[in-house]
């Protein structure tokens, strides 16, 4: 049986005020493109379907065309090909499963809200039964209040690989039945990119053990595509489709769409097919000078990583006449920042600091040096202004500190 798996869509996500609706329905119409030429048996869409659990009514409408496009497609032996939908942590579960009962005539099965009964969809081929399993973004509280009534059960699920197991142990799939389960959650040793929402100290980490009892395991969530081990070889196993566009800078992966087959014995082969963007999103390093002497106009998204100490005022509305879609220019002070992995969170400020320290401390995170004399005594200037202390002088600050 054969499979597309997708998974992050992040339909009406918008960076940097730069709305990707455009790139979005192109990079879908590239899918439809390879589904109708592979004629899968089912797509499945592992959750994050929208950006916001409120997607704007455009993003509403492009999902809508998507699905319809699909439910009219056919499977290799004529029949109808299905298409299974989980909700992600972006999306809202009652609005995105509103209506499912009517839709799925046209073969389309979107998860209900998690209640602890997951029924498998059954599909079949030459070899028998496959068993379509799809549990949304779920959270230990969300296990619990349906294990309400039942404290010591409630009680023991404190983690997220708690919640998955308890999930997994209610669906209860078939022993010897070749199973696939859709899930959006985060799996322990996976890799991450910075488009994702984080938790504080992992707390949303899954172990990947809980997904044993699955052939395939259509996962979504990160960005990245990656397939993952488990005990069962190529007979379990789970993997990330990955967004199908770029939302990050850290994500310099090739985007693709995963094509699944599970063979009589319940082996999984996976094939991605890469997917071709209407624009990119890229990095462009140099100084000032030399960018614009290369003279390279492009409408994709840039990040530009300068090099120069100081720069002209108009240097982002120079560039902007090169990349009109430019998200952020980065100066070389910034770079060393974000090389040593250190942000503005990390400024460690304490009751015993004077101001001038603190500037100095911040002048240091930023720039990857510390104040000179001349800014050291500029900057006693502007704090003796500031308290009041030299009242005189208010709002005459000499042209040296006004620099």
């Amino acid at each position: 049986m054969k499979f597309i798996h997708l998974s992050d869509l992040h339909i009406g996500k918008v960076i940097d005020k730069m709305r990707m609706l455009e790139d979005q329905e192109h990079i879908l119409g590239e899918i439809l493109k390879i589904t109708e030429s592979e004629k899968p048996d089912a797509v499945l869409i592992a959750g994050d379907v929208y950006d916001r659990g409120v997607p704007p009514a455009e993003a509403v409408l492009l999902f809508d065309s998507f699905l319809t496009s699909l439910s009219k497609m056919r499977r290799a032996d004529g029949s109808q090909m299905q298409t299974f939908v989980i909700s992600g942590n972006h999306d809202s579960p009652e609005r995105l499963a509103f209506g499912r009962a009517l839709i799925e005539s046209g073969g389309v099965h979107i998860s209900p809200v998690f209640n602890g009964c997951v029924e498998p969809f059954v599909m079949h081929d030459e070899f028998g039964e496959v068993l379509i399993y799809m549990l949304p973004f779920i959270k230990p509280a969300h296990v619990r209040d349906v294990l309400r009534g039942d404290d010591e059960a409630a009680e023991s699920v404190v983690t997220y690989t708690d919640a998955i197991a308890k999930a997994v142990e209610m669906i209860s799939p078939e022993e010897g039945k070749r199973s696939v389960l859709l899930s959006h959650q985060f799996v322990v040793g996976a890799a991450r990119s910075d488009s994702e929402t984080r938790s504080v100290g992992g707390l949303d980490e899954v172990d990947i053990s809980v997904y044993e009892p699955f052939n395939y395991v259509a996962l979504g969530h990160l960005h990245r595509p990656q397939s993952l081990s488990t005990r069962g070889g190529n007979r379990n196993v789970v993997c990330y489709a990955g967004s199908p566009l770029k939302y990050s800078f850290s994500e310099n992966e090739q985007k693709s769409a995963a094509v699944v087959t599970i063979d009589g014995e319940g082996s999984v082969s996976v094939e991605r097919i890469p997917l071709v963007p209407l624009r990119d999103m890229r990095t462009v390093e140099g100084s000032f000078g030399e960018i614009m002497k290369r003279g390279e106009h492009s409408d994709d998204y840039i990040r530009v990583m300068l090099s120069d100490e100081h720069i002209p005022s108009h240097v982002y509305h120079d560039l902007r006449s090169l990349y009109p879609n430019i998200i952020t220019t980065v100066m070389s002070s910034q770079r060393a920042s974000m090389q040593s992995g250190n942000g503005l969170i990390g400024a460690d400020v304490t009751a015993q600091q004077d101001e001038l320290e603190i500037v100095g401390d911040f002048f240091s995170l930023i720039n990857g040096r510390g104040l000179s004399q001349r800014e050291t005594d500029i900057m006693k200037k502007i704090i003796e202004i500031a308290r009041g202390s030299d009242r005189a002088s208010e709002g005459t600050v000499n042209e040296d500190a006004a620099d």
